[in-house]
């Protein structure tokens, strides 16, 4: 379940990115500044760059977006599957879409809010709260994300520009979930 803290992130950066287009298509894109985007919002550019690194990124869905998609198919997986199948064939429906943030801290941001959302979604398939399931959930949640991390970084080096929605991205995420799945054990 999403908290308090988290609802009021989600509802100021989708302020700021409707505030964003309805200013673009007023003014156009070169004319609007962020200023007059964060003055519309009644947030500080500070606030602003919290969410995005540019103007830029206000036109890009990013895979913060994607979040409650992506915890709605895992939620609808069934139940008696393995954690990490049911969350690599959720990855699987959103990685064409995917966009990094353009910062390594909006990277890491986007990352702890999938670990927690994997983690409630897991909790809540289980039906319990007790400690020792939510840190299953949590591991297993961390160690999802740092295979789609650690994918990316291979995709990077590999392949010229930040396009993750490439087709030579899913193979790396495939490989790196199955390298989770044969309990990390040694080539």
């Amino acid at each position: 379940m999403e908290g308090r803290r988290d609802r009021k992130k989600t509802e100021t950066r989708t302020a700021l990115r409707e505030a964003a287009q309805r200013l673009f298509a007023e003014r156009g894109f070169d004319a609007t500044t962020v200023e007059e985007i964060t003055d519309a919002v009644d947030v500080s550019r500070r606030t602003f760059f919290r969410y995005f690194g540019s103007k830029e990124d206000l036109l890009r869905l990013d895979a913060a977006d994607l979040l409650p998609e992506m915890l709605e198919t895992l939620r609808a997986r069934p139940a008696a599957e393995p954690p990490l199948r049911s969350i690599l064939a959720t990855l699987r429906t959103v990685i064409d879409r995917l966009e990094p943030p353009s910062t390594g801290v909006g990277l890491l941001r986007l990352f702890a809010g999938w670990e927690q959302g994997i983690t409630d979604t897991l909790v809540q398939r289980w039906g319990d709260d007790a400690p020792a399931l939510r840190l299953r959930a949590t591991v297993i949640a961390c160690a999802a994300t740092s295979a789609l991390r650690s994918s990316v970084q291979v995709h990077r080096t590999r392949h010229d520009g930040p396009a993750l929605g490439s087709p030579h991205l899913l193979p790396l995420v495939e490989e790196a979930f199955a390298v989770l799945g044969d309990g990390c054990s040694a080539p």
